[in-house]
């Protein structure tokens, strides 16, 4: 099947399954990743009529930054969103994956966990405990005497500091009581979910996910599942999932973290609002909402909100009912 709009300089050639019939490799350039994750298309085949792209998005928006770009007649194969992804991930699985690992150390090394402690650190942490290794042997009577007069000091600041978050956690802002926006007015919302050995809880997961009080064309969910998760994965498989869910496989790899499959999967993320859940997460209905409210109430410098977080399985055992002990306790003394 083929047909043409009218006034357009490109032709449409019916659907392509990109796991049956994948994207040539070597058309691709590793350069405009950017661009393919953003518009959702890959060369496909080069004919002599010239370059056919697998295309998962037939806006108009999309189709004029493909015919700038590129600057030739294209053809043009629909293919669905997931397989879209998909194809990407599996040709720029390794680009991406330094990426998640490693991008932040190149990026931003001021902000990356990777250089443990510093030549410079180093020196001036082995400095101070040469110095109080002295003290000790030299005075240990003012030298125990300052350390537990420091450390009192230490603590006392923590404990402000910690108060201090509390009262400044309780304020209320405008942005408490902002309106929540019609469904016209609402951006895309990404929701990135990590999963790893969650095949047991995916039903509840998908369900709760189901019930946001969010226009489904408007929810962008990734549920992210490492590659070799073969449990899950074909947990997922038997679950039908609307158009609102796309699962993205991320390479097996080290370190098997949840910051390393959400940095994977970021890139493919297209909402203007971006939550993370846990498998485990159950959000209220109206929380994305109220997230919308409170960004467009908030000053511009506000780039992240925390959600109040609760408890459904308390008395479940040891650990959680220490918890719910431990909340039991704060809260007269917050209320105090």
């Amino acid at each position: 099947m083929a047909g043409r709009e009218a006034g357009a300089d490109w032709t449409l050639f019916g659907t392509a399954d990109l796991r049956a019939d994948p994207p040539d490799p070597a058309l691709a350039d590793p350069a405009e990743l950017h661009d393919y994750l953003r518009d959702l298309w890959l060369p496909w085949r080069r004919t002599g009529d010239g370059l056919i792209v697998a295309s998962g998005n037939l806006g108009s928006e999309s189709i004029a930054r493909l015919r700038a770009r590129l600057g030739e007649p294209i053809g043009i194969v629909s293919a669905s969103r997931q397989g879209l992804q998909d194809a990407i991930a599996r040709q720029f699985g390794d680009s991406l994956l330094d990426g998640a690992i490693s991008g932040l150390e190149r990026s931003e090394p001021q902000f990356s966990a990777r250089p443990v402690i510093t030549r410079r650190q180093g020196a001036v942490f082995g400095a101070l405990l040469a110095l109080v290794a002295s003290a000790f042997i030299l005075a240990p009577g003012i030298a125990g005497f300052v350390t537990v007069a420091l450390l009192s000091v230490w603590f006392a600041a923590n404990a402000i500091f910690r108060a201090l978050l509390v009262c400044a956690g309780t304020m209320k802002t405008k942005a408490a009581n902002a309106p929540l926006p019609p469904d016209n007015e609402l951006p895309v919302y990404s929701i990135l979910v990590p999963l790893y050995r969650e095949a047991n809880i995916l039903p509840a997961l998908i369900a709760s996910l189901k019930a946001i009080d969010y226009p489904a064309n408007r929810i962008d969910a990734k549920l992210i599942v490492e590659a070799d998760d073969l449990e899950t994965i074909a947990a997922l498989d038997a679950i039908e999932l609307d158009a609102r869910f796309h699962v993205i496989g991320v390479p097996p790899s080290l370190p098997r973290t949840k910051p390393k499959a959400c940095n994977f999967s970021l890139p493919f993320a297209r909402g203007k609002f971006l939550v993370i859940y846990d498998a485990e997460d159950r959000p209220e209905p109206d929380q994305l909402r109220k997230a919308v409210a409170a960004f467009r109430a908030l000053p511009d410098q506000i780039a992240c909100l925390q959600a109040r977080l609760n408890f459904y399985n308390a008395r479940e055992n040891f650990l959680t009912r220490g918890i719910l002990a431990q909340r039991v306790k704060e809260i007269p003394r917050r209320a105090a």
